[in-house]
């Protein structure tokens, strides 16, 4: 959050306290000074991914197993660096009667323990790239080459154990 910091440093006392008011709900006394301002809305806003993490650990273990194990990541949000994505996703499997759809809300840079499904997915999601092919002789544009971008990446934040032992779980599972 040192991005999310330097702006707040950079932003007026009363902008500070209309941001705590209309973006996270929170009532903060006029009299503080802005750094406590700051610390107040750090600490908040650290609350809330530390809430985010033990939700997605509950989520996943409703849906987890032994051919869909939980794992360590850290999320990144390569389509939108420094914003929290939120989503439902089941892990492929479908949804017993009355069970809720599991619910997951995570936060640029932060470690979560999920199902390894989720991560495959995140890690699955793609938007075209495409870029001009300039000759270099003319200048001119000669083309375009395609390409793919991940919206998101989810590296995996486990011993190379863990990881090994996870590979053969997923291969015996596919036979």
């Amino acid at each position: 959050m040192d991005a999310v910091t330097e702006q707040f440093k950079t932003m007026v006392k009363d902008k500070l306290l209309d941001y705590a008011r209309d973006n996270l709900g929170l009532s903060i006394p006029a009299n503080m000074t802005k750094a406590k301002i700051i610390e107040a809305i750090e600490k908040y806003q650290a609350e809330v991914v530390k809430i985010s993490q033990i939700e997605a650990k509950e989520a996943g273990e409703t849906v987890a197993d032994d051919t869909d194990p939980m794992v360590n990541m850290k999320f990144v949000n390569n389509e939108s660096p420094g914003t929290d994505v939120e989503f439902a996703y089941d892990s492929g499997k479908g949804l017993k009667k009355g069970q809720k759809c599991p619910r997951y809300h995570f936060f640029d840079g932060e470690e979560y323990n999920v199902p390894y499904s989720v991560v495959e997915r995140l890690n699955s999601l793609r938007v075209p790239d495409n870029r001009w092919v300039i000759d270099p002789e003319t200048k001119m544009i000669r083309g375009i080459k395609k390409g793919w971008r991940n919206r998101f990446s989810c590296q995996l934040t486990m011993s190379r154990e863990d990881v090994m032992r996870l590979q053969a779980m997923k291969s015996k599972s596919k036979e």
